[in-house]
């Protein structure tokens, strides 16, 4: 679906009314869908959209927020497991939501107080990732997908683990021990708490979506183009000619483009080829 909202809108934006135009497209798509303050023409990347406006669900149920449907997914389904490491329940609408959860938990990061939303191995808790500090011990782990919630409740920490173990696991089994007990533990039926890498303890879509583009360092001048009071048509212009995506015999050239004339500026008799530098600047 989204491969034919994304055709229909390009059609739109370099052919217009002539859709049935075999021409090629100016600028890449991935170009074109970048924010304006990162370079692009600022066109929304549905597919990105889209998961930004769903991880509002799966906010809402990691803070097992009191919603009816929140309500009844967790008292079914997830009682006593970790979600994201549990088999795939519930209805496929729910399943396209939580196999969002890498995402989720890729800007979102929990202070535990129960421990029943997140793996005591895999996630991270409090800064650290517990299989990467007690690996020996990790093989030796009854359940690998076991939550801290569940890990605290055990009467004793020895009976999650088969043994006999080796020595290098016991010891790390006797840290394990210190690291449980320095952990703040309130009373067992506080909710988890999340907060997100851009600074909030509520999701937003929009910051989720900007946040895809953060590595990208446009040239300020791509950024300058689009606070100027010019008409449209010479942004856009503008944009293109800073892309170097104008159709200069250049870029014709650069597309396997024959020319029987050549491909040197015809405004001058300086045998230069004509390109987008040589045309505005030189």
């Amino acid at each position: 679906m989204v491969d034919i909202i994304d055709k229909h809108r390009k059609n739109c934006l370099w052919r217009g009314k002539e859709f049935r135009s075999k021409d090629y497209n100016l600028a890449a798509w991935d170009l074109v869908r970048r924010p304006k303050n990162k370079g692009g023409l600022g066109v929304i990347n549905v597919s990105i959209q889209n998961d930004a406006l769903l991880l509002k669900q799966l906010d809402k149920f990691y803070r097992k927020e009191n919603i009816h449907c929140v309500n009844l997914i967790w008292q079914k389904y997830y009682s006593d497991v970790v979600p994201h490491l549990a088999k795939e329940k519930c209805s496929f609408w729910w399943k396209d939501i939580l196999r969002l959860n890498v995402q989720f938990r890729g800007v979102a990061f929990c202070s535990p107080s129960k421990g029943d939303t997140i793996s005591f191995w895999e996630d991270l808790i409090n800064g650290k990732i517990h299989s990467n500090l007690f690996p020996n011990l990790l093989v030796y782990a009854k359940d690998p997908n076991v939550s801290l919630w569940k890990l605290r409740q055990s009467a004793n920490l020895i009976d999650c683990f088969r043994i006999p173990m080796s020595r290098q696991a016991y010891n790390e089994l006797l840290e394990l021990e210190q690291v449980l007990a320095s952990m703040p533990y309130t009373a067992s039926e506080e909710k988890d708490s999340w907060s997100f890498i851009w600074g909030q303890q509520r999701y937003s879509s929009s910051k989720y979506y900007r946040y895809q583009f953060r590595s990208i360092q446009p040239h300020k001048a791509l950024i300058w183009i689009w606070k100027t009071k010019c008409v449209p048509k010479i942004k856009f212009f503008t944009w293109l000619l800073l892309n170097d995506r104008l159709n200069t015999k250049n870029m014709l050239r650069r597309r396997n483009k024959f020319l029987e004339e050549g491909y040197n500026c015809v405004l001058c008799q300086e045998g230069v080829e004509e390109t987008s530098e040589h045309l505005f600047f030189i």
